[in-house]
């Protein structure tokens, strides 16, 4: 997986093992046949809002990637959930192996929809590792065609099915409960993931190096870390094509990963389709969008400006481009990679590395500070004044 946080990584790994119980639906008879759930990009993970039992909003990230739906283990105490039992999980690549407690949620709600779900959902330190509340699969979708419309900032979820007949749809496998399909390689028919939890574009593994072509040689790009193993990456140009469904990426910059089994797609490939998952007979539908960023809103620049963490660090615009200096040092370029989400930049090599920026929003949603997002999953938050 293309991770720039490695947390997140860890996270995915340790759910590919995890055993689920089976779901229950609570359908109104009034619900409607086309539901909508809001997605917030801002992080290039989608996460949704949803209430447990009537507590809440809570922030829970809408990820493929993940077999299990999964809650914050303060969060189920905090809320006194049931403990109905325990599963065991494990980590591709090491020996380690976790338990995780079963808890009821008598009942789960999603923000500005009248769908209504018991769960049961499984607990982790979730937010020592991402500053969110749970993790949500599709398997809770079971019940409907579920479309991931980025451009849209949204779940569409429906009833129907796709047609197999379909040049832009293919069949997937969901064992174990993830989403896995067939992509074209360069001519190499492997088997891919596609990851919405996963911040990055496409992962190959490493072991598949000595196959491809590439524009220049890979080169090291860092090392993933999980609770139980490290894993070195790579950064390189293929030469070449990836093809999934009638979709061509041409020439696409990659990365290869020691140690993971799948070809994995994250992000970077979300952003630039429309995804719709029929469960129930394993097919799934990709269509090209014509926007190539998905973009909940445009924030204007001039709502980051100012100090931030006691007149330490200061935000400033100058001819429409952002930067960001500490004291009166040198000022540093904030080139936006999506919504609140910025790439620092510095014109000259530095020895250490520059973490991303990420402006974080009150419930008002006015600019509450911003967050330093490092390669290695390290996050520091620093409050507006």
């Amino acid at each position: 997986m293309l991770l720039k946080t490695f947390k997140r990584h860890a996270l995915v790994a340790v759910m590919l093992l995890l055993l689920m119980s089976n779901t229950c639906y609570c359908n109104k008879p009034e619900q409607k046949e086309l539901i909508q759930i809001p997605l917030d990009l801002s992080s290039q993970r989608p996460v949704i809002k949803l209430k447990i039992n009537g507590k809440g909003p809570y922030n829970f990230i809408f990820d493929t990637g993940s077999s299990a739906n999964i809650i914050d283990e303060g969060l189920a105490n905090e809320l006194k959930l049931e403990v109905i039992g325990q599963d065991p999980m494990g980590t591709p690549g090491s020996s380690t192996t976790m338990v995780s407690k079963r808890v009821e949620a008598s009942g789960i709600s999603f923000v500005n929809t009248d769908l209504l779900i018991e769960k049961y959902l499984n607990t982790m330190p979730l937010k020592q590792m991402l500053p969110v509340d749970g993790i949500i699969s599709p398997s809770i979708f079971s019940d409907y065609l579920v479309t991931i419309d980025y451009q849209g900032s949204k779940l569409i979820l429906t009833k129907g099915a796709l047609n197999p007949d379909d040049e832009s749809v293919i069949s997937f496998s969901q064992e174990p409960r993830i989403i896995n399909t067939k992509v074209d390689i360069d001519g190499s028919l492997l088997e891919a993931h596609i990851d919405s939890g996963n911040p990055g574009f496409f992962a190959i593994p490493y072991d598949l190096k000595d196959k491809l072509s590439f524009k220049e040689d890979p080169t090291e790009d860092g090392i993933i870390r999980t609770p139980g193993a490290e894993f070195k990456k790579w950064k390189a140009q293929l030469d070449g094509n990836i093809t999934i469904g009638n979709i061509v990426f041409n020439d696409p910059t990659i990365q290869l990963v020691e140690g993971f089994p799948v070809v994995n797609m994250g992000f970077g490939f979300l952003s630039e389709v429309i995804v719709t998952i029929d469960g129930k007979n394993g097919l799934i539908k990709f269509e090209k969008s014509s926007v190539q960023t998905p973009q909940a809103k445009t924030p204007l620049a001039s709502e980051y400006v100012g100090w931030y963490g006691g007149k330490v660090r200061q935000v400033l615009e100058e001819d429409g481009q952002l930067f960001i200096r500490r004291a009166d040092g040198p000022k540093l370029k904030l080139d936006k990679i999506h919504d609140d989400y910025f790439k620092m930049t510095f014109p000259m090599p530095v020895a250490n590395e520059l973490p991303n920026v990420r402006f974080e929003r009150a419930t008002d949603e006015t600019i509450s500070g911003l967050t330093y997002v490092f390669g290695d999953g390290r996050e520091d938050f620093v409050k507006k004044d």
